[in-house]
């Protein structure tokens, strides 16, 4: 019996530093599995409420989904995960939108858009985001010129 707790009180030693030299040289692996962690779940809250009509009546299952989507993109900006998770943090919030027809879900849904555009240029929702934004210009705000400038910002930046 002591035998094996003095082998074990030594090994303890080794197993801490073996994980912290871990933690130091991939600190991006636990950071990527975080943020596919917290990715996995918003996807999954996201299925939840699409397929539960009673779900869908309650604004907090909305915000919980879109909250879930943005802490992606706001807590690792740089995972490859976090322009996905804001382009469908803006579409579930313009679905949002289209129940409660609040004029501070399209403004959300703007901001989103728009911060994907800005923040991650070369992604491949950026086209995607900016033809949201016209579209959310166009159809819900009937403001052309502002949808104008939006669409015609597509072919010059992507």
């Amino acid at each position: 019996m002591k035998r094996f707790c003095c082998n074990s009180t030594k090994r303890v030693p080794f197993y801490l530093s073996f994980l912290f030299i871990f933690l130091i040289h991939e600190p991006s692996a636990l950071a990527k599995r975080s943020a596919e962690d917290l990715y996995r779940t918003a996807k999954k809250n996201n299925t939840q409420l699409e397929q539960s009509s009673e779900k869908e009546k309650f604004r907090s299952q909305w915000e919980r989904v879109i909250h879930g989507f943005l802490m992606v993109a706001d807590r690792y900006p740089k995972s490859s995960l976090a322009d996905d998770a804001l382009y469908h943090a803006g579409m579930v919030t313009l679905k949002l939108r289209n129940i409660s027809r609040a004029s501070r879900d399209t403004d959300s849904a703007l901001k989103i858009f728009e911060r994907l555009v800005k923040n991650y240029p070369k992604s491949r929702y950026a086209d995607d985001a900016q033809y949201m934004i016209g579209d959310i210009y166009r159809t819900i705000k009937n403001s052309p010129e502002e949808a104008y400038t939006a669409y015609a910002a597509i072919p010059e930046r992507f």
